[in-house]
């Protein structure tokens, strides 16, 4: 680049030469610089970015890989893994993947943040799978207590029916040998069974209720020797009312165990059964030994205990099969030491 002009003494002109490197130089500089600058500012930015994107993107693909195993133990497979790594913690779980990389040393959990929302949804999600396999693992039990329940009723059918009928053939031979106790208590042995079976119903009549428990009093009878006496007062109109079959026999077995076993002399047990409002209340009764004060308040804290015990068992089962129909219904137990029990059963009208 060459520049010039005119000097102004002795008619001379000046010329300047500059080499373009020269001149061009600061400048390729500044571009350099710039360039580098914008490079290094892109790197930084798109790590920065990564990394602030990575905090949303990471929390949703451990709850993209909850999905999945929540998934998968529902479809049936691996439901006890997941349900142990559950915990009793909310807020972590083992996904496949952290299984697989952790290897031997176990399941690593998956932690959310509950400071953010993403967090907050993966925390909701953990409650939301550790109810839900806890409800699975109810509803298993249930249906295997279910199936267990159907083979044993199966069972239960199958010697009854045969019991049942060699029992006829037993009072038919002890009718045509001219014993005719012989021949009434195996009638009543019989017809216990008879109502018991009930064509596979679990619900009964009252009336046919009644009828089993005193044919089930007339075999004690007669195996006690007649050393009580039972007493029936239940009102003819309530005998068409349905009631959970089997409710009654626990009661009075328990008053001829329990209060009078032992006894010298004659006891009384007393059946009596009315229409109470829109229910039916059955009374138990028996003049025996009674209950002591302790022994009374175990009994009725295990009616109302969340599980079984072994006190009560069959006043327990009794119990809770009227408690299906609502909370107001089931026993209520009185007693006094040396002089009575009572055992009171509410249950619902049911005409069907």
């Amino acid at each position: 680049m060459i520049s010039y002009g005119p000097l102004n003494e002795g008619h001379w002109t000046l010329l300047q030469k500059v080499d373009q490197s020269v001149l061009f130089e600061d400048a390729r500089k500044i571009g350099a610089w710039t360039i580098w600058t914008f490079l290094i500012a892109l790197v930084l930015g798109w790590m920065l970015s990564y990394r602030l994107s990575d905090t949303i993107r990471r929390p949703l693909l451990q709850l993209s890989r909850l999905m999945a195993v929540d998934g998968s133990t529902s479809a049936g497979s691996g439901t006890e893994d997941v349900t142990a790594n559950l915990g009793s913690s909310p807020r972590s779980i083992a996904s496949p993947a952290t299984s697989s990389a952790k290897g031997s040393d176990g399941p690593a959990p998956v932690i959310f943040n509950p400071k953010d929302e993403v967090g907050q949804i993966g925390e909701r999600f953990l409650h939301m799978m550790q109810k839900n396999h806890e409800l699975y693992g109810q509803v298993y039990e249930a249906l295997l207590s279910r199936k267990q329940a159907e083979f044993r009723a199966l069972q239960a059918q199958i010697n009854p029916h045969f019991l049942y009928n060699t029992l006829e053939s037993l009072k038919g031979m002890a009718l045509a040998n001219g014993q005719r106790d012989m021949a009434e208590v195996i009638g009543a042995f019989g017809k216990c069974f008879r109502i018991s079976l009930s064509y596979g119903r679990e619900q009964i009549s009252l009336g046919q209720e009644v009828e089993h428990v005193s044919a089930y009093v007339k075999v004690q009878q007669f195996r006690f020797r007649n050393s009580f006496e039972w007493i029936c007062e239940v009102e003819e109109d309530i005998c068409e009312f349905y009631v959970p079959k089997l409710i009654l026999q626990p009661l009075v077995e328990n008053a001829i165990y329990h209060g009078l076993k032992g006894r010298t002399d004659r006891g009384y047990i007393m059946l009596s059964g009315a229409k109470e409002g829109d229910a039916l209340r059955l009374t138990v009764s028996d003049d025996g030994d009674g209950i002591g004060a302790e022994r009374l308040d175990d009994i009725r804290k295990s009616l109302e205990a969340e599980r079984g015990s072994a006190i009560g068992f069959g006043l327990r089962n009794v119990h809770e099969r009227l408690r299906h129909y609502g909370p107001q219904y089931g026993l209520s137990v009185t007693s006094e030491s040396g002089q009575y029990t009572s055992v009171t059963l509410l249950a619902p009208l049911r005409t069907e």
